[in-house]
């Protein structure tokens, strides 16, 4: 759905939660305050505003908690983290990394399904893996600065969040040995 006066009101909701229960995926897009001068719209949302940030904060840290590589963070690292991830939709075949690009975030898979393919110059691409919700995609580059080794595109459609490399780069000047954990998780 998108709406640029997007007010649910008590009917509204009502909906949204039933929609949910059968299963269906529901995502509004709708504008911020930044970008119009309708008080009243901001007005009537300003009540669900608090609401629906917990609930995708929530969201956001529960998916970082799921992941191995953030285990030897402190919860108000995981925090830090958590506030700072970005939404980021896939529709299939959609590119979410591509290879030789630079690395500057990461993507925690959060439902859905990637290929994973090496592209050799002069040569047909091969497929390496397909990775599943749950999974981390472009973490290496992100701590080692390389280039992407890889390219990973979206086999159904994919709901992720992205971690920039600025953002992480903050917890681990905060706390070096971070790092030394990390580099285990991903050898092992």
């Amino acid at each position: 759905m998108v709406s640029p006066y997007f007010v649910p009101g008590k009917a509204g909701l009502k909906w949204f939660k039933e929609t949910r229960a059968r299963g269906v995926t529901v995502e509004v897009l709708t504008i911020s305050l930044a970008s119009t001068n309708h008080d009243a719209v901001h007005g009537g949302y300003k009540r669900y505003r608090k609401a629906v940030r917990n609930r995708t904060f929530d969201r956001q840290l529960a998916a970082l908690q799921q992941v191995e590589l953030f285990a030897s963070l402190e919860p108000n690292e995981l925090a830090q983290l958590a506030e700072r991830l970005v939404y980021a939709p896939f529709a299939r075949g959609d590119v979410l990394i591509r290879q030789g690009e630079t690395a500057n975030w990461l993507y925690l898979l959060i439902k859905g399904d990637v290929d994973v393919w090496y592209e050799p110059e002069g040569e047909s691409r091969r497929f390496l893996k397909t990775l599943y919700g749950g999974s981390v995609v472009g973490e290496m580059g992100l701590l080692t600065g390389e280039a992407r080794r890889a390219t990973v595109s979206a086999r159904t459609d994919v709901e992720c969040y992205r971690l920039d490399k600025s953002v992480f780069e903050q917890v681990i000047r905060a706390r070096p040995e971070v790092v030394e954990s990390i580099a285990v998780t991903l050898t092992a």
